[in-house]
């Protein structure tokens, strides 16, 4: 946090604590839950389907939760939303522990600690932006992403050891850590809104099911946002199905948990890397430049991944590729926070999750039986394929080139000015 504004800021601070703990958690269990599924089944037609149904059910969710973090309490709904996560993480452990787990169960379960995850997720973002201020904007969306980076790197090798150690324990400390985020968020002060927040007057007359989707209504009606949106579910799906790849490639061919664990923690490495150098990057380079750079990035690195079997190469792509995801990720976020009015700010951040994530579950579906039919070379170049398509697509689309610049945002202007300069223009 490069911020005096945010190091002094005890909401702030509270929210990263209850974030932080509350992410760390879900790395482990990442690792965790597909060694799991292995262990019972040996299949990773299974494990993608676990992974289905996660997802799923977090796609499912999240639209309505963005509806209720912007018309309830946003500390109440994390208050609830983290204890159910405590309690069905704990009752995977048991299970785990007892050697009753069975993949129905479990999957089940993991449905729904991934449904209260997406019902969390629009409350705590909507709750951030509440309480940082718009110079601050920046430095928290830095400061996230570095943390996310960070976590990506350090949990899931830590829930492949927790694994080898125990099956249960990944969970059991996935559930500690949801203890922690509790705690933290049972200390927020708030009020949790903007001053002035509330239901805009054209609302008050929608059915819920419109106000539900008044976020996904208020980015598509921006083309640039609408079509890099729609192209990162497509990159999202692909790297979901090669993230799946280069944890059960190596486990087959012998890798211990651990080793799984550090091989995928090479993506959060990269990650880590690449939000160190975010801010720097996002002040030079236009948002739309660093957006076709990760598109050409992934689909040029997974191409290369055919080339080899070895576990910690096919890591190291995967986390050369993420590199510059972070400052990809700060233009989009910043972009649609400074954009969206507090009454839609669940929502919008919501519909920004639901679209990049609508197809996301459905990349390890189809990896799975790939990978138990297939060799890794046709596993790997079908998703580069895919992926080499969409960023030859997206470098030609002229939705892509009007994505607004944000490199002005931190200069002394009038206020306002930041906001104004990023309103996307029509395609």
């Amino acid at each position: 946090m490069s911020s005096t504004g945010l190091r002094h800021n005890r909401d702030f601070l509270l929210l990263a604590v209850a974030r932080t703990s509350s992410k760390l958690g879900g790395q482990i269990t990442a690792v965790g839950l597909p060694l799991l599924v292995l262990a019972l089944t040996g299949s990773a037609t299974a494990a993608g389907l676990v992974a289905l149904a996660e997802g799923i059910a977090l796609v499912v969710v999240l639209l309505p939760a963005g509806l209720v973090a912007d018309r309830w309490d946003r500390r109440g709904i994390m208050l609830v939303t983290e204890a159910g996560s405590l309690a069905g993480l704990a009752a995977i452990g048991v299970l785990a522990l007892t050697g009753h787990a069975s993949v129905l169960t479990v999957a089940a379960l993991a449905a729904v600690v991934a449904g209260l995850g997406a019902a969390l997720q629009p409350a705590a973002a909507a709750a951030t932006r509440a309480v940082v201020a718009d110079r601050d904007l920046r430095a928290a969306t830095v400061f996230n992403e570095t943390r996310n980076g960070t976590l990506h790197l350090a949990g899931p090798p830590l829930g492949g050891f927790l694994f080898t150690v125990n099956p249960a324990l990944p969970f059991v400390v996935d559930a500690i850590t949801s203890a922690v985020a509790l705690a933290a968020v049972a200390l927020l002060r708030g009020p949790l809104k903007r001053p002035g927040a509330g239901r805009s007057r054209r609302e008050g007359g929608e059915s819920l099911p419109r106000q539900a989707v008044a976020g996904i209504r208020f980015l598509w009606g921006r083309p640039a946002l609408r079509y890099t949106l729609i192209s990162s579910a497509v990159l999202n799906f692909a790297f979901s199905g090669v993230l799946l790849a280069i944890l059960v490639v190596p486990v087959r061919n012998g890798a211990s948990g651990l080793s799984a664990g550090m091989i995928i923690s090479c993506v959060g490495l990269g990650a880590v890397i690449g939000s160190l150098v975010a801010s720097w990057l996002t002040a030079r380079i236009a948002t739309r430049t660093l957006i076709l750079a990760v598109f050409w990035a992934c689909g040029l690195l997974t191409a290369a991944m055919t080339l080899t079997s070895n576990g910690y190469v096919l890591g190291a792509l995967a986390g050369v590729s993420a590199l510059l995801v972070p400052a990809a990720n700060i233009g989009m976020l910043t972009t649609q926070a400074l954009l969206t009015p507090d009454h839609l700010q669940g929502r919008a951040n919501a519909a920004i999750s639901f679209l990049a994530m609508v197809v996301s579950p459905f990349g390890p579906a189809v990896a799975g039986p790939l990978i138990d039919r297939a060799s890794a070379p046709v596993v790997f170049g079908f998703f580069a394929v895919l992926m080499l398509g969409l960023a030859a697509a997206t470098t030609a689309s002229p939705a892509v080139r009007s994505l607004p610049d944000l490199r002005h945002l931190d200069r002394p202007e009038a206020p306002g000015h930041a906001a104004e300069e990023v309103t996307p223009q029509p395609a």
